[in-house]
Protein backbone atom coordinates (compact mmCIF):
# COMPACT_ATOMS: atom_id res chain seq x y z
CA UNK A 1 0.00 0.00 0.00
CA UNK A 2 2.83 2.33 0.81
CA UNK A 3 4.57 1.48 -2.77
CA UNK A 4 1.07 2.19 -4.48
CA UNK A 5 0.78 5.76 -2.71
CA UNK A 6 4.23 7.02 -3.44
CA UNK A 7 3.84 5.80 -7.34
CA UNK A 8 0.69 8.21 -7.28
CA UNK A 9 2.65 11.01 -5.69
CA UNK A 10 5.53 10.41 -7.97
CA UNK A 11 2.87 10.79 -11.33
CA UNK A 12 1.08 13.56 -9.86
CA UNK A 13 4.55 15.07 -9.31
CA UNK A 14 5.21 14.57 -13.34
CA UNK A 15 5.39 17.77 -15.02
CA UNK A 16 2.54 18.20 -17.70
CA UNK A 17 2.62 18.97 -21.56
CA UNK A 18 2.81 22.99 -22.52
CA UNK A 19 -0.06 23.68 -24.01
CA UNK A 20 -0.07 25.11 -27.64
CA UNK A 21 0.33 28.54 -27.98
CA UNK A 22 -1.72 29.90 -30.89
CA UNK A 23 0.34 30.84 -33.79
CA UNK A 24 0.90 34.70 -33.87
CA UNK A 25 -2.46 36.98 -35.66
CA UNK A 26 -1.25 38.86 -38.65
CA UNK A 27 -0.66 42.33 -37.79
CA UNK A 28 -2.57 44.36 -40.43
CA UNK A 29 -3.41 47.58 -38.53
CA UNK A 30 -0.16 48.74 -38.51
CA UNK A 31 0.58 48.54 -42.59
CA UNK A 32 -2.64 50.20 -43.08
CA UNK A 33 -2.13 52.40 -40.71
CA UNK A 34 1.11 53.57 -42.49
CA UNK A 35 -0.51 53.88 -45.59
CA UNK A 36 -3.84 55.43 -44.45
CA UNK A 37 -1.30 58.14 -42.97
CA UNK A 38 0.71 58.49 -46.21
CA UNK A 39 -2.16 58.46 -47.98
CA UNK A 40 -3.88 61.64 -45.74
CA UNK A 41 0.07 63.51 -45.77
CA UNK A 42 -0.54 63.68 -49.59
CA UNK A 43 -3.68 64.79 -50.06
CA UNK A 44 -3.03 67.32 -47.46
CA UNK A 45 0.14 68.35 -49.43
CA UNK A 46 -2.13 68.58 -53.01
CA UNK A 47 -4.93 70.48 -51.06
CA UNK A 48 -2.07 72.82 -49.33
CA UNK A 49 -0.48 73.67 -52.99
CA UNK A 50 -4.08 74.37 -54.34
CA UNK A 51 -4.91 76.35 -51.70
CA UNK A 52 -1.59 78.62 -51.91
CA UNK A 53 -0.99 78.46 -55.82
CA UNK A 54 -0.69 82.10 -55.83
CA UNK A 55 2.09 82.31 -53.58
CA UNK A 56 3.54 78.76 -54.45
CA UNK A 57 3.73 79.29 -58.52
CA UNK A 58 5.69 82.15 -58.57
CA UNK A 59 8.49 80.79 -56.27
CA UNK A 60 8.50 77.64 -57.83
CA UNK A 61 8.79 79.32 -60.99
CA UNK A 62 11.52 81.48 -59.96
CA UNK A 63 13.71 78.47 -58.26
CA UNK A 64 13.40 77.01 -61.47
CA UNK A 65 14.50 80.06 -63.28
CA UNK A 66 17.80 79.87 -60.91
CA UNK A 67 18.34 76.81 -61.26
CA UNK A 68 18.63 77.04 -64.77
CA UNK A 69 20.52 80.27 -64.82
CA UNK A 70 23.02 78.73 -61.89
CA UNK A 71 25.83 78.00 -64.69
CA UNK A 72 25.51 81.05 -66.33
CA UNK A 73 25.83 82.83 -63.08
CA UNK A 74 28.46 80.89 -61.87
CA UNK A 75 30.92 81.50 -64.93
CA UNK A 76 29.61 85.48 -64.55
CA UNK A 77 29.80 85.34 -61.19
CA UNK A 78 33.87 85.58 -61.47
CA UNK A 79 33.79 89.14 -62.83
CA UNK A 80 30.37 90.90 -62.34
CA UNK A 81 28.88 91.17 -58.61
CA UNK A 82 25.61 88.65 -58.06
CA UNK A 83 23.61 91.57 -57.33
CA UNK A 84 24.42 93.13 -60.96
CA UNK A 85 23.59 89.86 -62.42
CA UNK A 86 20.29 89.90 -60.75
CA UNK A 87 19.27 93.52 -61.88
CA UNK A 88 20.54 92.40 -65.58
CA UNK A 89 18.54 89.01 -65.75
CA UNK A 90 15.51 91.11 -63.85
CA UNK A 91 15.79 93.52 -66.26
CA UNK A 92 15.84 91.11 -69.01
CA UNK A 93 12.56 89.73 -67.99
CA UNK A 94 10.66 93.05 -68.10
CA UNK A 95 11.86 94.43 -71.13
CA UNK A 96 10.33 90.97 -72.43
CA UNK A 97 7.55 91.06 -70.62
CA UNK A 98 6.94 94.40 -71.95
CA UNK A 99 7.89 93.53 -75.55
CA UNK A 100 5.23 91.12 -75.63
CA UNK A 101 2.69 93.82 -74.38
CA UNK A 102 2.96 96.30 -76.91
CA UNK A 103 3.56 93.49 -79.68
CA UNK A 104 -0.07 92.11 -78.37
CA UNK A 105 -1.70 95.18 -78.03
CA UNK A 106 -2.61 96.31 -81.34
CA UNK A 107 -4.10 92.10 -82.52
CA UNK A 108 -6.06 91.73 -78.98
CA UNK A 109 -7.69 95.55 -79.77
CA UNK A 110 -8.67 94.42 -82.91
CA UNK A 111 -9.68 90.80 -81.54
CA UNK A 112 -12.38 92.23 -79.18
CA UNK A 113 -14.25 94.44 -82.15
CA UNK A 114 -14.07 91.59 -84.47
CA UNK A 115 -15.00 88.88 -82.34
CA UNK A 116 -18.66 89.76 -81.65
CA UNK A 117 -19.46 89.29 -85.41
CA UNK A 118 -17.17 86.24 -85.91
CA UNK A 119 -19.97 83.70 -85.08
CA UNK A 120 -22.47 84.05 -88.64
CA UNK A 121 -18.99 85.00 -90.73
CA UNK A 122 -17.85 81.47 -89.25
CA UNK A 123 -20.63 79.92 -89.57
CA UNK A 124 -20.85 80.43 -93.34
CA UNK A 125 -17.75 78.76 -93.78
CA UNK A 126 -19.11 75.49 -92.69
CA UNK A 127 -21.87 75.63 -94.64
CA UNK A 128 -21.25 72.68 -96.70
CA UNK A 129 -21.48 70.81 -93.55
CA UNK A 130 -25.75 71.88 -92.91
CA UNK A 131 -27.15 68.60 -94.07
CA UNK A 132 -24.67 66.32 -91.93
CA UNK A 133 -25.55 69.20 -89.05
CA UNK A 134 -29.01 69.39 -89.62
CA UNK A 135 -28.93 65.41 -89.37
CA UNK A 136 -27.12 65.68 -86.47
CA UNK A 137 -29.75 68.25 -84.35
CA UNK A 138 -32.28 65.87 -85.47
CA UNK A 139 -31.19 63.08 -83.51
CA UNK A 140 -30.01 64.84 -80.35
CA UNK A 141 -33.90 65.91 -80.70
CA UNK A 142 -35.40 62.71 -80.72
CA UNK A 143 -32.77 61.71 -78.04
CA UNK A 144 -33.28 64.76 -76.08
CA UNK A 145 -36.59 66.24 -76.40
CA UNK A 146 -36.28 70.52 -76.05
CA UNK A 147 -32.21 70.09 -75.70
CA UNK A 148 -30.05 71.69 -77.80
CA UNK A 149 -30.25 73.89 -80.25
CA UNK A 150 -30.10 77.92 -80.04
CA UNK A 151 -27.49 79.91 -82.46
CA UNK A 152 -23.29 80.83 -81.75
CA UNK A 153 -23.27 83.78 -80.21
CA UNK A 154 -20.04 85.32 -78.05
CA UNK A 155 -20.23 86.87 -74.95
CA UNK A 156 -17.81 89.06 -75.07
CA UNK A 157 -18.45 90.88 -71.54
CA UNK A 158 -18.02 87.58 -69.94
CA UNK A 159 -15.01 86.85 -72.22
CA UNK A 160 -13.37 90.02 -70.67
CA UNK A 161 -14.68 89.53 -67.33
CA UNK A 162 -12.87 86.14 -66.99
CA UNK A 163 -9.56 87.60 -68.41
CA UNK A 164 -9.51 90.58 -65.98
CA UNK A 165 -10.28 87.59 -63.24
CA UNK A 166 -7.21 86.25 -64.37
CA UNK A 167 -4.61 88.86 -64.72
CA UNK A 168 -5.64 90.55 -61.89
CA UNK A 169 -3.67 88.30 -59.64
CA UNK A 170 -1.53 87.39 -62.22
CA UNK A 171 0.17 90.96 -61.91
CA UNK A 172 0.59 90.13 -58.08
CA UNK A 173 2.22 86.76 -58.88
CA UNK A 174 4.35 88.28 -61.49
CA UNK A 175 5.87 90.92 -58.72
CA UNK A 176 6.33 87.92 -56.38
CA UNK A 177 8.19 85.97 -58.97
CA UNK A 178 10.54 88.95 -60.11
CA UNK A 179 11.04 89.31 -56.55
CA UNK A 180 12.21 85.85 -55.64
CA UNK A 181 14.07 85.59 -58.65
CA UNK A 182 16.04 88.95 -57.81
CA UNK A 183 17.12 87.62 -54.56
CA UNK A 184 17.73 83.99 -55.04
CA UNK A 185 19.98 85.00 -57.68
CA UNK A 186 21.98 87.28 -55.28
CA UNK A 187 21.80 84.61 -52.24
CA UNK A 188 22.30 81.72 -54.84
CA UNK A 189 25.97 80.61 -53.50
CA UNK A 190 25.49 81.14 -49.60
CA UNK A 191 21.97 79.01 -50.36
CA UNK A 192 23.77 76.11 -52.24
CA UNK A 193 26.60 76.34 -49.49
CA UNK A 194 23.71 76.15 -46.84
CA UNK A 195 22.01 73.15 -48.44
CA UNK A 196 25.11 71.30 -49.02
CA UNK A 197 26.90 71.85 -45.50
CA UNK A 198 23.25 70.57 -43.99
CA UNK A 199 23.94 66.72 -44.73
CA UNK A 200 25.52 65.14 -41.90
CA UNK A 201 28.93 63.68 -42.91
CA UNK A 202 31.19 64.34 -45.84
CA UNK A 203 30.04 60.96 -48.49
CA UNK A 204 26.36 63.02 -47.99
CA UNK A 205 27.78 66.40 -48.70
CA UNK A 206 29.52 64.67 -51.90
CA UNK A 207 26.45 63.16 -52.90
CA UNK A 208 24.05 66.35 -52.42
CA UNK A 209 26.46 68.70 -54.68
CA UNK A 210 26.86 65.72 -57.03
CA UNK A 211 22.40 65.45 -57.54
CA UNK A 212 22.80 69.41 -57.70
CA UNK A 213 25.34 69.65 -60.65
CA UNK A 214 23.49 66.78 -62.54
CA UNK A 215 20.31 68.71 -61.52
CA UNK A 216 21.70 72.09 -62.77
CA UNK A 217 23.59 70.36 -66.07
CA UNK A 218 19.51 68.33 -66.67
CA UNK A 219 17.30 71.96 -66.22
CA UNK A 220 20.06 73.72 -68.41
CA UNK A 221 19.65 71.65 -71.32
CA UNK A 222 16.46 70.59 -71.15
CA UNK A 223 15.17 74.82 -70.98
CA UNK A 224 17.81 75.96 -73.78
CA UNK A 225 17.40 73.14 -76.15
CA UNK A 226 13.41 73.48 -75.85
CA UNK A 227 14.53 77.55 -75.98
CA UNK A 228 16.25 77.51 -79.47
CA UNK A 229 13.33 74.76 -81.12
CA UNK A 230 10.99 77.08 -79.68
CA UNK A 231 12.30 79.99 -80.97
CA UNK A 232 13.02 78.32 -84.76
CA UNK A 233 8.90 77.22 -84.40
CA UNK A 234 8.09 80.51 -83.85
CA UNK A 235 10.44 82.07 -86.31
CA UNK A 236 8.46 79.26 -88.95
CA UNK A 237 5.43 79.76 -87.84
CA UNK A 238 5.72 83.54 -88.54
CA UNK A 239 6.55 82.33 -91.92
CA UNK A 240 3.79 80.41 -92.46
CA UNK A 241 1.11 83.15 -91.20
CA UNK A 242 2.49 85.48 -93.75
CA UNK A 243 2.62 82.87 -96.91
CA UNK A 244 -1.09 82.09 -95.74
CA UNK A 245 -1.93 85.94 -95.70
CA UNK A 246 -2.81 85.84 -91.99
CA UNK A 247 -3.05 89.68 -90.47
CA UNK A 248 0.00 89.99 -87.87
CA UNK A 249 1.74 86.95 -88.29
CA UNK A 250 4.68 87.69 -85.64
CA UNK A 251 1.66 87.08 -83.17
CA UNK A 252 1.31 83.94 -84.21
CA UNK A 253 5.07 83.09 -83.99
CA UNK A 254 5.23 84.81 -80.54
CA UNK A 255 2.29 82.30 -79.65
CA UNK A 256 3.61 79.11 -80.77
CA UNK A 257 6.87 79.98 -79.34
CA UNK A 258 5.65 80.76 -75.69
CA UNK A 259 2.70 77.86 -75.70
CA UNK A 260 5.45 75.26 -77.13
CA UNK A 261 7.03 75.08 -73.81
CA UNK A 262 3.61 73.38 -72.68
CA UNK A 263 3.79 69.80 -74.09
CA UNK A 264 1.12 68.40 -76.36
CA UNK A 265 -1.10 71.73 -75.22
CA UNK A 266 0.97 74.15 -76.48
CA UNK A 267 0.89 73.18 -79.72
CA UNK A 268 -3.19 72.48 -80.05
CA UNK A 269 -3.58 75.81 -78.66
CA UNK A 270 -1.37 77.36 -81.77
CA UNK A 271 -3.02 75.22 -84.17
CA UNK A 272 -6.82 76.21 -82.96
CA UNK A 273 -5.61 79.95 -82.73
CA UNK A 274 -4.49 80.06 -86.43
CA UNK A 275 -7.85 77.77 -87.62
CA UNK A 276 -9.91 80.58 -86.38
CA UNK A 277 -7.90 83.60 -88.08
CA UNK A 278 -7.93 81.92 -90.84
CA UNK A 279 -11.90 81.02 -90.54
CA UNK A 280 -12.29 84.70 -90.09
CA UNK A 281 -9.56 86.42 -92.22
CA UNK A 282 -10.55 84.21 -95.40
CA UNK A 283 -13.72 83.64 -97.29
CA UNK A 284 -13.21 79.66 -97.74
CA UNK A 285 -12.61 77.24 -95.77
CA UNK A 286 -9.71 75.43 -97.66
CA UNK A 287 -8.02 79.05 -97.57
CA UNK A 288 -8.38 78.89 -93.93
CA UNK A 289 -6.75 75.86 -93.16
CA UNK A 290 -3.42 76.09 -95.48
CA UNK A 291 -1.97 78.15 -92.16
CA UNK A 292 -2.97 75.18 -89.72
CA UNK A 293 -2.20 72.49 -92.18
CA UNK A 294 1.39 73.68 -92.34
CA UNK A 295 1.88 74.46 -88.78
CA UNK A 296 0.35 70.82 -87.91
CA UNK A 297 2.92 69.10 -90.40
CA UNK A 298 5.72 71.29 -88.74
CA UNK A 299 5.44 70.76 -85.38
CA UNK A 300 4.63 67.13 -85.73
CA UNK A 301 8.39 66.89 -87.06
CA UNK A 302 9.49 68.81 -84.06
CA UNK A 303 7.45 66.79 -81.65
CA UNK A 304 8.94 63.41 -82.95
CA UNK A 305 11.80 63.60 -84.50
CA UNK A 306 14.20 66.94 -83.57
CA UNK A 307 13.10 67.42 -80.32
CA UNK A 308 13.35 63.67 -79.01
CA UNK A 309 17.09 63.60 -80.79
CA UNK A 310 17.84 66.47 -79.29
CA UNK A 311 16.80 66.25 -75.67
CA UNK A 312 16.61 62.26 -75.68
CA UNK A 313 20.44 61.21 -75.83
CA UNK A 314 21.01 62.93 -72.70
CA UNK A 315 17.64 63.24 -70.88
CA UNK A 316 15.51 59.99 -70.77
CA UNK A 317 11.89 60.57 -69.83
CA UNK A 318 9.04 58.54 -70.67
CA UNK A 319 6.21 59.95 -72.52
CA UNK A 320 3.47 58.27 -70.28
CA UNK A 321 5.48 60.12 -67.28
CA UNK A 322 5.16 63.36 -68.94
CA UNK A 323 1.36 63.29 -69.60
CA UNK A 324 0.36 62.41 -66.41
CA UNK A 325 3.31 65.33 -64.66
CA UNK A 326 1.09 67.72 -67.47
CA UNK A 327 -2.10 66.73 -66.52
CA UNK A 328 -2.01 66.47 -62.62
CA UNK A 329 0.41 70.56 -62.89
CA UNK A 330 -2.37 71.95 -65.42
CA UNK A 331 -4.93 70.88 -62.97
CA UNK A 332 -3.56 71.98 -59.91
CA UNK A 333 -1.61 74.55 -61.15
CA UNK A 334 -3.00 75.80 -64.37
CA UNK A 335 -1.30 77.02 -67.38
CA UNK A 336 1.93 77.84 -65.35
CA UNK A 337 1.58 74.08 -64.06
CA UNK A 338 1.70 73.16 -67.71
CA UNK A 339 4.66 75.31 -67.45
CA UNK A 340 6.49 73.43 -64.38
CA UNK A 341 5.48 70.39 -65.14
CA UNK A 342 8.69 69.02 -67.31
CA UNK A 343 10.92 70.97 -65.03
CA UNK A 344 9.37 68.98 -62.16
CA UNK A 345 9.83 66.40 -63.71
CA UNK A 346 13.25 66.29 -64.43
CA UNK A 347 14.01 67.66 -60.62
CA UNK A 348 12.08 64.57 -59.12
CA UNK A 349 13.97 62.24 -62.00
CA UNK A 350 17.54 63.51 -61.02
CA UNK A 351 16.93 63.48 -56.95
CA UNK A 352 15.71 60.02 -57.08
CA UNK A 353 18.31 58.84 -59.48
CA UNK A 354 21.17 60.74 -57.48
CA UNK A 355 19.49 59.19 -53.91
CA UNK A 356 19.22 55.46 -55.78
CA UNK A 357 23.59 55.75 -56.72
CA UNK A 358 25.95 53.71 -54.02
CA UNK A 359 29.24 54.71 -55.78
CA UNK A 360 31.25 56.86 -54.66
CA UNK A 361 30.22 60.54 -55.89
CA UNK A 362 32.85 62.10 -57.68
CA UNK A 363 34.26 65.65 -56.53
CA UNK A 364 33.10 68.38 -58.69
CA UNK A 365 35.64 70.21 -60.86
Amino acid sequence: MPTLTKDRKETAREPSEPPATPAPAVDWLRPAAQLATIGIFIIMFGIMLSLARGVLRPIAAAIVVVIMLSPLARLVGRRVPSVVFAILVVAVIVGLIQFATLLLSGPVAKLITVLPSAGPVIANKFSMFDPLLAGMHRLQEWVSPGGGGGAFTVDLGAVLQSVAVYLTPALGELVVFLATLFLALVSRDSLRRNLILSSPDQDERLKAIQILNALEERLTLYIGTVTAINLALGVMTTLVAWFAGLPAPALFGLLAFMCNYVPYIGAAVTLLSLLIAGLIAFPTLVDALIAPAAFLVITTIEGQLITPSLIGQRITISPLAVFISLAFWIWLWGPIGGFLSVPFLIIAMTVLTGLRERSQPDLPG
